[in-house]
Formats: C-alpha cells, sequence, structure tokens
C-alpha cells in the first residue's frame, strides 16, 4: 500500500508541475482573481513603504531640532560668559531678563531677552551707554524655528546665576541649563 501512495504522490506533483508550466506558457495572460491578489499585496506593500518613510522623516525632524536646540544653548552659554566674566562687580544692575554693566573692554553693554515684533526675538546684546540697537547673542538664532531665553541673578561675591534656555517660536522649551554660575574675573573687589 505504500508503494501506491508514493505513487499517487508523484503523479500529483506531477500534474501540478504540468499545471504550472502550461499556465507559464499560455499567452491568455492572468485570472481576474490573481491581478486582485496582487494589487491588493502590493497595496499593502505600499502602505507600509510610506508610513516607514513618514515616521523616519518625523525622526529626523525631531533629532535635527533638538540638535540644533544643544548647539545654540551651547554657543549662547559660551557667549554670555566670554562678555559677563569681564563685568566690572560694582556696575552690575540685574532685573530679570536683562543685565546692565560696564565691561572691563567694552565699556558699557546691555544683554536682555527680546521679544518684540520685527525685532531679533531671542538674548540680544547692546554695546555701548544709550545704545537702542541690539544684536543676537547667536548670529543664526533668527535663521531657525528656535530661539533662546534666560533669567539672570546677582548672587553677590562676583557670582551671576544664569538659566537658560531654548524655545520653539510657539513657545515650547525643548532644552534649558538651569543656575548656570558665572564668576567674575574681579569678583574680588566686591
Amino acid at each position: 500500500m505504500k508503494k501506491q501512495e508514493v505513487k499517487n504522490d508523484r503523479v500529483i506533483q506531477v500534474k501540478k508541475l504540468y499545471y504550472f508550466f502550461r499556465k507559464l506558457n499560455s499567452k491568455s495572460g492572468f485570472s481576474l482573481t490573481e491581478t486582485l491578489s496582487t494589487m491588493i499585496i502590493m497595496s499593502f506593500v505600499g502602505i507600509m513603504v510610506t508610513t516607514g518613510i513618514i515616521s523616519a522623516s518625523r525622526a529626523y525632524k525631531q533629532i535635527t531640532e533638538h540638535t540644533n536646540a544643544q548647539l545654540m544653548l551651547t554657543n549662547t552659554i559660551t557667549a554670555l560668559h566670554d562678555e559677563l566674566i569681564y563685568a566690572l562687580p560694582d556696575s552690575i544692575n540685574v532685573t530679570t531678563n536683562s543685565i546692565t554693566f560696564e565691561h572691563v573692554k567694552n565699556g558699557k553693554e546691555t544683554i536682555k531677552f527680546q521679544n518684540e515684533a520685527n525685532k531679533d526675538k531671542g538674548i540680544c546684546i547692546s554695546y555701548g551707554e544709550g545704545s537702542t540697537t541690539f544684536y543676537p547673542m547667536v548670529s543664526y538664532q533668527n535663521s531657525t524655528s528656535l530661539y533662546n531665553n534666560w533669567v539672570v541673578t546677582n548672587k553677590g561675591s562676583g557670582i551671576l546665576s544664569v538659566t537658560v534656555s531654548v524655545c520653539k517660536s510657539d513657545g515650547t522649551e525643548l532644552i534649558k541649563v538651569e543656575n548656570y554660575e558665572i564668576k567674575l574675573l574681579n569678583g574680588d573687589r566686591i
């Protein structure tokens, strides 16, 4: 009986191969069922590829935005540090978002957060007494949708405490450094 089953299996396999090759060599084309099945499978593949591309694009945008925020934060802290360490301790006048001081080499300077229409947005600096022209601390802050904000406090003994954050144009805070301390070079004179 086993020989008969093996023989029947071989006959079935040969018939399947014959049908397959006959179909392959046929000039009549594909049936409606085959065409619809192929279209459905290709639609699913297309949807998966499109979803993957959209997700990858969104992730790239978020990573790039966060990287730009980190770079802006680093450059802002460096620029603030480079300006504020040369402040004469007796000349410092601090409000929440601005500081006016006498720079050892450059004279009177004002650094403030600016958020006015048609002006540079973010932390800006003005050189000279009575000057109303403010320049961005970080030169590329207006070419992106990001800006920086800060709060400064005078802790006394020649130490300034600065909290700097980078925000989106809608005000959402992306990254923040709190209570960064800047010791004035001439701080021992207080």
